[in-house]
């Protein structure tokens, strides 16, 4: 087989490898109109809808997704939602503390749920102004844990509770820069292949 056809062959191989990577690994697999949003020094990635406002919280200690209805009060000075949703997410220190003894002392009935990659336990409690709020503890990396909280007013009746439902689902843990290294690795690859491929077909070309 000419030199020239084998080359073809094996960057042709590089480029589909390098693509499934790209579709399958790291492709957003969200639903339409959804949007993913990934956070590689939180180490965490979730779904949600793209009219969202995602807001990150101070000194990068996680972040926030709001959907506002129409209608909206303040209460004692503080923001409360009566028409959408407010979903939060922030990695935590367990401080040496087991993660079971913390989901235990914030509440001992707290239930066992599946997410997208990781087990939660979720429980409900109220907020600041007295609003029920749904938690749920997911365990990290680095002796650290995850917590999901929404709280959902949907008095129009406009599915709030499924969207954030479907979004809190989503949540899956990142290692710490495999995606990225991943990236970076295909694209040498390709790059690579490309560079010998052309060397290759620049040497035995005819004189």
């Amino acid at each position: 087989m000419p030199t020239q056809k084998v080359l073809l062959i094996i960057l042709a191989i590089l480029v589909f490898v390098s693509a499934f990577f790209w579709l399958v690994v790291l492709r957003s697999d969200a639903p339409a109109g959804w949007e993913r949003y990934s956070n590689n020094q939180l180490g965490f990635q979730i779904n949600h809808p793209a009219e969202m406002e995602v807001t990150s919280l101070p000194e990068s200690e996680g972040a926030t997704f709001s959907l506002s209805g129409n209608e909206e009060q303040s209460i004692a000075g503080f923001a409360r939602f009566s028409d959408g949703i407010q979903l939060t997410v922030t990695r935590q220190l367990l401080s040496g503390e087991p993660f079971l003894d913390v989901v235990n002392a914030k509440n001992s009935a707290a239930e066992l749920i599946q997410l997208g990659n990781a087990q939660g336990y979720t429980y409900e409690s109220t907020n600041i102004v007295g609003d029920g709020i749904v938690l749920i503890l997911v365990e990290a990396p680095q002796d650290q844990f995850f917590e999901i909280s929404y709280n959902v007013q949907d008095p129009n009746g406009r599915g709030y509770q499924q969207i954030v439902d479907q979004a809190a689902a989503s949540f899956e843990i990142l290692e710490s820069g495999v995606p990225f290294a991943l990236t970076i690795v295909f694209g040498i690859i390709i790059l690579a292949g490309i560079a010998l491929g052309a060397g290759l077909l620049f040497i035995s070309r005819p004189t």
